[in-house]
């Protein structure tokens, strides 16, 4: 695993290690506690780090790094003795050492870890992660092959544990020169492979180089034998290749199990591959029986068996519109023009505007853009009775045809007609995204603050349109709607993300209520 990769991930994406808050408590809190008399000066350093709101294993992980990437080793190391002392799991202890290992190379301390990180594994991921141990070079041959092979004697995790830690072995193996870990990778593969009661196929897609494809085709045979589900089944037939049993097996367990047009489409691809094109005729037209005019069954008979004549003649047939029916007239029958006639009636019929962008997206989809499809939307300023119809309004103008001069003018009206009842978070998102007239998006931002609302985001505009005065007046009126101290920090947190402004955030966060 990469993990400087990992390391710069936000906590919530560190899934595999410390996926757990330690407790509730703000950062800041446990920053003075085990700072003592250097709290002020860390805080104040690495303000980032001290406003957040929880507290896990990452605010020491980070703070270290930081530390260490400024040249405060000592401040690291005390950083890293402070993550040790929160460490419960062998999960825990294994990325704490693989931090150590790149901060400090610290091989004996990574060592200690060790030891802690065995007697405190007792989960699937603890056996996943102590793999870190190997490949940051802190364990001899014998002791690395013992940990490699530990996991094996467990039976009760799932199938997916052990194809993981197959994976992960074998990746080990590429990296450290220990013999017996490709056949420890094989056997966690295998055991995989035995325990899956179900159609794991990207087991297989995934373990090419780990097992021969005549043991990966052993086991797609016994799960084909096994399912009765058409999509695990479809599966196996992509796996296959062609000229191999098992495809033609698949397919035949398609053709008897195909109950929906979808699935006879699907399956038209395997049965022409595999028994050519009159069997395939056969299986659409059975299909067709069942499902009479099927436009994805009509479609398969157009590609598969150039069955033409007959498709148009059904087309023909059909009133009103239908998105596949037009892709198939188009694609195989050129007839644009007849295509748009049958989209402008059906456009014009859309009931309201989700209804009708969806249909000048299928239009779209099928004809490209075309000026005639803007205009079913200036029809329905005409509908329009407050802020909010005007702004879905203008955002589907923007993002349709970006038309934003048009769009600009709908947002104006937007603005004149919100009333302190409306969205306004909302609304202030949206002209902020797409107008192109910032003298709108500043009128926004005066409504939100003199309705008292959307305070943080009216701040976040207004510092953008370089009104820090205005700013900060938002901040003050939304700090006096805090009713505690975690409602106060949040605000700090925006102050300094937003605002940049690091001695309005420390006054704020520094105003402690434990």
């Amino acid at each position: 695993m990469n993990t400087e990769k990992l390391h710069l991930l936000c906590p919530h994406c560190r899934y595999r290690y410390l996926d757990y808050e330690i407790d509730e408590k703000p950062a800041i809190l446990h920053l003075k506690k085990e700072l003592g008399n250097d709290f002020s000066r860390v805080f104040k350093q690495y303000l980032d780090i001290g406003l957040r709101s929880g507290h896990n294993l990452f605010l020491w992980d980070d703070l270290a790094t930081m530390m260490a990437k400024n040249g405060d080793l000592a401040g690291s190391r005390k950083m890293l003795e402070i993550m040790q002392s929160y460490c419960k799991t062998g999960y825990d202890y294994a990325f704490l050492a693989i931090r150590i290992n790149e901060i400090l190379a610290d091989k004996e301390w990574c060592k200690r870890l060790y030891e802690f990180g065995k007697k405190a594994t007792k989960t699937h991921n603890c056996h996943y992660n102590m793999l870190n141990f190997i490949e940051i070079g802190v364990l001899d041959e014998r002791q690395s092959i013992n940990l490699a092979r530990e996991a094996l004697t467990y039976s009760e995790y799932d199938p997916h544990f052990y194809y993981e830690m197959g994976l992960e072995v074998y990746r080990l193996d590429g990296i450290v020169d220990f013999l017996g870990l490709y056949s420890i990778a094989k056997s966690y593969i295998l055991k995989a492979l035995k325990l899956s009661k179900y159609c794991p196929v990207y087991f297989l897609e995934n373990i090419k180089d780990v097992i021969e494809r005549e043991t990966a085709l052993y086991f797609a045979h016994i799960w084909l034998d096994k399912t009765k589900a058409f999509k695990d089944i479809l599966e196996l037939a992509k796996f296959s290749q062609k000229g191999e049993n098992l495809r033609a097996l698949a397919t035949k367990k398609l053709m008897q199990i195909a109950n929906y047009p979808s699935e006879f489409s699907e399956t038209a691809q395997f049965i022409y591959e595999c028994f050519g094109k009159e069997v395939t005729r056969e299986f659409l037209l059975d299909g067709l029986r069942k499902f009479k005019d099927s436009e994805i069954i009509l479609d398969a008979l157009c590609e598969y068996c150039s069955e033409f004549e007959m498709v148009r003649e059904n087309l023909e047939q059909k009133k009103g519109f239908n998105e596949l029916t037009a892709k198939i007239l188009i694609k195989y029958f050129g007839e644009c023009e007849l295509v748009k006639g049958k989209l402008q009636i059906w456009i014009n019929e859309a009931k309201n505007l989700e209804d009708l962008s969806h249909r000048i997206n299928v239009a779209m989809g099928l004809m490209g853009y075309s000026e005639w499809m803007k205009e079913p939307y200036r029809m329905f300023e005409k509908k329009c009775k407050d802020a909010l119809d005007f702004i879905e309004l203008a955002d589907y103008l923007v993002e349709e045809f970006f038309d934003c001069e048009t769009a600009d003018e709908l947002y104006l009206k937007a603005v004149k007609l919100v009333k302190r009842s409306d969205d306004c978070d909302f609304i202030l998102r949206q002209i902020y995204k797409n107008v192109t007239d910032e003298q709108i998006l500043r009128l926004a931002c005066e409504k939100a603050l003199g309705f008292n609302c959307s305070l943080i985001r009216a701040a976040e505009y207004f510092r953008y349109l370089g009104d820090i005065d205005k700013a900060k007046e938002c901040i003050k009126k939304e700090l006096k709607k805090c009713q505690n101290y975690d409602n106060r920090l949040y605000v700090a947190r925006l102050v300094h993300d937003i605002l940049k402004d690091d001695e309005m955030a420390l006054e704020i966060a520094l105003k402690f209520d434990e």
